[in-house]
């Protein structure tokens, strides 16, 4: 029983979790647009902080003046 189970797991690992696998790939370019979302999510959220901070900065010091 345990052999069948393992030559179905050595087969189902060696067909699924491959590069030639269409499902497989779809998945890695999911995870990769979603990585690459985040993070440009994160970049901008920052980006966007320091220009209003900036800005901030610079009304505070045209009112005292």
């Amino acid at each position: 029983m345990n052999k069948s189970l393992s030559k179905k797991w050595r087969s189902l690992r060696t067909n699924f979790l491959t590069r030639e696998n269409p499902y497989y790939n779809y998945g890695c370019r999911v995870l990769d647009a979603t990585t690459r979302t985040i993070i440009m999510l994160i970049v901008s959220v920052l980006v966007n902080i320091g220009l209003l901070y900036l800005c901030k900065i610079f009304w505070y010091s045209y009112i005292a003046t």
